[in-house]
């Protein structure tokens, strides 16, 4: 029987927002997670729905982090994530900065999401532009 990889979940704050490292034995790679950095009502505009979608497309296809949006029933919200997955080994020059990089590279992703959607929301006729 083989062997099930132990993972570890590592939760610390940078830049006031509250990331996740997910760490599994022997492996060289790491996921870097950020949870529920946005939240939108299920009960709102199905329209305004379909433009968080397109962002969350536009990122996926053009992006480094990988963004999902998950549904919570009992709060009746739809909340997006970002994580993405890195080597991690104690070679890589300057390892602080190098995570950094990796780190920011989330804050530039939900910067785009969020002026995606509101592009959309203005061609859509959402808002006034």
């Amino acid at each position: 029987m083989e062997d099930v990889p132990v993972i570890r979940l590592i939760h610390f704050h940078y830049q006031g927002q509250l990331f996740f490292i997910e760490v599994t034995q022997d492996s060289p790679y790491i996921t870097l997670i950020q949870e529920w950095w946005h939240v939108m009502s299920m009960d709102g505009d199905i329209e305004d729905f379909a433009c968080m979608q397109k962002a969350v497309n536009d990122a996926n296809a053009y992006g480094h982090v990988t963004v999902c949006y998950h549904f919570d029933k009992e709060d009746r919200t739809i909340g997006l994530s970002s994580r993405n997955t890195i080597l991690f080994v104690e070679w890589i020059p300057r390892l602080d900065y190098y995570l950094e990089g990796m780190l920011n590279l989330f804050f530039r992703t939900q910067r785009d999401v969020m002026i995606d959607m509101e592009k959309y929301r203005v061609r859509a006729g959402l808002v006034d532009d």
